[in-house]
């Protein structure tokens, strides 16, 4: 009878404990726009079949104006590239959005175009 109500106690008590875990997993805020940007760069990748050098190349470059985005709000390390300032009140969501589609659309050139980091299907 003892044993029973232990392994009932014990069953009760991981039972809890996965809650609680599941609890604060599902509570968690959803991916930063960093790593969004970076399934983004995967998935586009892979849509247009890079081999490892190119993709390899690819999240460098995003990584890299990401990077410089942010760091051009809050100047913390040498900038790869862009050594600009930015405004101090710029929202870095909106910052590592634009960087990164600019290279992803425009191969981070200034005036786009002409090297795309992923170049168009078809």
């Amino acid at each position: 009878m003892k044993r029973n109500a232990r392994v009932l106690g014990i069953a009760v008590a991981t039972l809890g404990a996965v809650a609680c875990l599941l609890g604060i997993t599902l509570a968690q805020p959803a991916a930063n726009e960093v790593v969004q940007w970076n399934e983004t760069t995967m998935k586009a990748i892979e849509a247009n079949g890079q081999n490892p050098v190119q993709s390899t190349r690819t999240l460098a470059m995003v990584q890299g104006a990401v990077h410089d985005a942010l760091n051009a709000i809050n100047r913390r390390y040498d900038a790869y590239y862009f050594e600009g300032p930015a405004d101090a009140a710029a929202s870095p969501d909106a910052t590592v959005a634009a960087a990164a589609h600019t290279v992803l659309v425009g191969g981070g050139r200034p005036g786009g175009g002409g090297g795309d980091a992923v170049p168009p299907q078809g």
